[in-house]
Protein backbone atom coordinates (compact mmCIF):
# COMPACT_ATOMS: atom_id res chain seq x y z
CA UNK A 1 0.00 0.00 0.00
CA UNK A 2 2.77 2.40 0.90
CA UNK A 3 4.09 1.95 -2.68
CA UNK A 4 1.12 2.47 -4.39
CA UNK A 5 0.45 6.11 -2.52
CA UNK A 6 3.84 6.82 -3.13
CA UNK A 7 3.20 5.87 -6.47
CA UNK A 8 0.58 8.17 -7.37
CA UNK A 9 1.85 11.05 -5.11
CA UNK A 10 5.12 10.87 -7.17
CA UNK A 11 2.74 10.63 -10.22
CA UNK A 12 1.09 13.95 -9.34
CA UNK A 13 4.85 15.92 -8.23
CA UNK A 14 6.08 15.37 -11.41
CA UNK A 15 3.15 17.22 -13.54
CA UNK A 16 3.46 19.96 -10.83
CA UNK A 17 5.14 23.70 -12.48
CA UNK A 18 7.63 23.95 -9.96
CA UNK A 19 8.63 20.29 -9.97
CA UNK A 20 8.81 20.65 -13.90
CA UNK A 21 10.85 24.02 -13.36
CA UNK A 22 13.30 22.54 -10.77
CA UNK A 23 13.93 19.59 -13.44
CA UNK A 24 14.79 21.43 -16.37
CA UNK A 25 17.03 23.65 -13.98
CA UNK A 26 18.73 20.37 -13.15
CA UNK A 27 19.25 19.44 -16.38
CA UNK A 28 20.86 22.77 -17.35
CA UNK A 29 23.27 22.24 -14.61
CA UNK A 30 24.39 18.60 -15.10
CA UNK A 31 27.92 18.00 -16.74
CA UNK A 32 26.51 15.17 -18.96
CA UNK A 33 22.80 16.55 -19.60
CA UNK A 34 23.87 19.90 -19.70
CA UNK A 35 25.17 20.04 -23.54
CA UNK A 36 22.82 17.60 -25.13
CA UNK A 37 19.45 19.60 -23.52
CA UNK A 38 21.12 23.18 -24.85
CA UNK A 39 22.18 22.19 -28.58
CA UNK A 40 18.57 19.98 -28.78
CA UNK A 41 16.94 23.04 -28.02
CA UNK A 42 18.28 25.41 -30.09
CA UNK A 43 18.39 23.00 -32.75
CA UNK A 44 14.78 22.81 -32.37
CA UNK A 45 14.61 26.33 -31.95
CA UNK A 46 16.17 27.21 -34.87
CA UNK A 47 15.00 25.01 -37.53
CA UNK A 48 11.41 26.28 -36.61
CA UNK A 49 12.39 29.86 -36.43
CA UNK A 50 14.13 29.10 -39.88
CA UNK A 51 11.54 27.52 -41.61
CA UNK A 52 8.78 30.19 -40.26
CA UNK A 53 10.81 33.15 -41.19
CA UNK A 54 11.83 31.86 -44.38
CA UNK A 55 8.33 31.80 -45.21
CA UNK A 56 7.38 34.97 -44.82
CA UNK A 57 5.87 34.67 -41.00
CA UNK A 58 6.36 37.78 -39.13
CA UNK A 59 9.38 37.47 -36.56
CA UNK A 60 7.02 38.09 -33.23
CA UNK A 61 4.90 35.54 -34.09
CA UNK A 62 7.38 32.79 -35.63
CA UNK A 63 9.02 33.17 -32.00
CA UNK A 64 5.90 32.58 -30.41
CA UNK A 65 5.20 29.34 -32.55
CA UNK A 66 8.96 28.21 -32.03
CA UNK A 67 8.70 28.78 -28.44
CA UNK A 68 6.12 25.91 -28.26
CA UNK A 69 8.69 23.58 -29.65
CA UNK A 70 11.18 23.71 -27.02
CA UNK A 71 10.67 21.03 -24.56
CA UNK A 72 12.81 22.91 -21.59
CA UNK A 73 11.25 25.80 -19.54
CA UNK A 74 14.04 27.53 -18.80
CA UNK A 75 14.29 28.27 -23.10
CA UNK A 76 10.86 29.08 -22.91
CA UNK A 77 11.14 31.94 -20.38
CA UNK A 78 14.23 33.11 -22.61
CA UNK A 79 12.06 33.23 -25.86
CA UNK A 80 9.21 35.16 -24.04
CA UNK A 81 12.02 37.12 -22.55
CA UNK A 82 12.88 37.58 -27.23
CA UNK A 83 9.40 38.68 -27.72
CA UNK A 84 8.73 40.89 -25.12
CA UNK A 85 12.35 42.88 -26.00
CA UNK A 86 11.74 42.48 -29.70
CA UNK A 87 8.07 44.33 -29.28
CA UNK A 88 9.98 47.07 -27.49
CA UNK A 89 12.33 47.78 -30.45
CA UNK A 90 15.47 45.63 -29.20
CA UNK A 91 17.40 43.55 -31.81
CA UNK A 92 17.55 39.94 -30.89
CA UNK A 93 21.43 39.30 -30.20
CA UNK A 94 20.74 41.67 -27.30
CA UNK A 95 18.12 39.54 -25.70
CA UNK A 96 20.41 36.62 -26.34
CA UNK A 97 23.80 38.22 -24.71
CA UNK A 98 21.93 38.62 -21.33
CA UNK A 99 21.61 35.19 -21.31
CA UNK A 100 25.51 33.61 -21.52
CA UNK A 101 24.62 31.08 -18.90
CA UNK A 102 22.48 29.26 -20.70
CA UNK A 103 22.81 29.98 -24.67
CA UNK A 104 26.29 29.75 -26.09
CA UNK A 105 27.95 32.87 -27.44
CA UNK A 106 28.04 31.47 -30.76
CA UNK A 107 24.54 30.77 -31.21
CA UNK A 108 24.07 34.70 -30.08
CA UNK A 109 26.73 35.82 -32.36
CA UNK A 110 24.77 34.44 -35.43
CA UNK A 111 21.46 35.98 -34.72
CA UNK A 112 23.59 39.03 -34.54
CA UNK A 113 25.09 38.19 -37.68
CA UNK A 114 21.69 37.60 -39.69
CA UNK A 115 20.17 40.53 -38.28
CA UNK A 116 22.72 42.81 -39.55
CA UNK A 117 23.34 41.09 -42.98
CA UNK A 118 19.31 40.92 -43.51
CA UNK A 119 19.49 36.71 -43.79
CA UNK A 120 18.21 35.65 -40.71
CA UNK A 121 16.80 33.00 -42.10
CA UNK A 122 19.75 31.54 -43.78
CA UNK A 123 21.72 31.87 -40.15
CA UNK A 124 19.02 30.59 -38.51
CA UNK A 125 19.13 27.32 -40.58
CA UNK A 126 22.83 27.35 -40.36
CA UNK A 127 22.11 27.52 -36.92
CA UNK A 128 20.00 24.45 -36.71
CA UNK A 129 22.02 22.20 -39.16
CA UNK A 130 25.30 23.16 -36.97
CA UNK A 131 23.15 21.84 -33.35
CA UNK A 132 21.45 18.99 -35.54
CA UNK A 133 25.38 17.95 -35.95
CA UNK A 134 26.03 18.23 -32.61
CA UNK A 135 22.82 16.76 -30.83
CA UNK A 136 23.55 13.40 -33.27
CA UNK A 137 27.79 13.45 -32.42
CA UNK A 138 26.46 13.91 -28.69
CA UNK A 139 24.31 11.05 -28.74
CA UNK A 140 26.85 8.61 -30.60
CA UNK A 141 29.03 9.59 -27.85
CA UNK A 142 26.76 9.06 -25.12
CA UNK A 143 25.65 5.63 -26.45
CA UNK A 144 29.63 4.77 -27.20
CA UNK A 145 30.20 5.62 -23.55
CA UNK A 146 27.14 3.80 -21.96
CA UNK A 147 27.53 0.53 -24.28
CA UNK A 148 30.51 -1.06 -22.08
CA UNK A 149 28.76 0.09 -18.75
CA UNK A 150 25.39 -1.84 -19.75
CA UNK A 151 27.68 -4.60 -20.25
CA UNK A 152 28.52 -4.77 -17.13
CA UNK A 153 25.49 -4.41 -15.57
CA UNK A 154 23.96 -7.18 -17.12
CA UNK A 155 27.03 -9.36 -16.36
CA UNK A 156 26.44 -8.63 -13.09
CA UNK A 157 22.55 -8.94 -12.92
CA UNK A 158 23.42 -12.66 -15.06
CA UNK A 159 25.87 -13.47 -12.26
CA UNK A 160 23.38 -12.54 -9.27
CA UNK A 161 20.71 -14.89 -11.08
CA UNK A 162 23.20 -17.59 -11.55
CA UNK A 163 24.59 -17.74 -7.93
CA UNK A 164 21.20 -17.46 -6.27
CA UNK A 165 19.84 -20.44 -8.86
CA UNK A 166 23.25 -22.55 -7.70
CA UNK A 167 23.80 -21.43 -4.91
CA UNK A 168 20.69 -23.63 -3.48
CA UNK A 169 21.73 -26.62 -5.36
CA UNK A 170 25.27 -27.20 -3.73
CA UNK A 171 24.02 -26.66 -0.31
CA UNK A 172 21.59 -29.25 -0.82
CA UNK A 173 24.06 -31.73 -2.37
CA UNK A 174 26.28 -31.25 0.39
CA UNK A 175 23.68 -32.02 2.54
CA UNK A 176 22.66 -35.12 1.19
CA UNK A 177 26.80 -35.78 0.55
Amino acid sequence: PILIVCFFLGKRLIKTPSFINWKDKTLLKLPITKDLVTKSCLANFSRTLSALNSAGVPIIESLSISKRTLGNKVFQRIADKMNTEIQAGQPIYKVLALEVKVIPIMFTSMFRIGEETGELSEMVDKLADFYEDEVSTSVKSLTSILEPLMIVFVAIVVAFILVAMYLPMFNMMSTVG
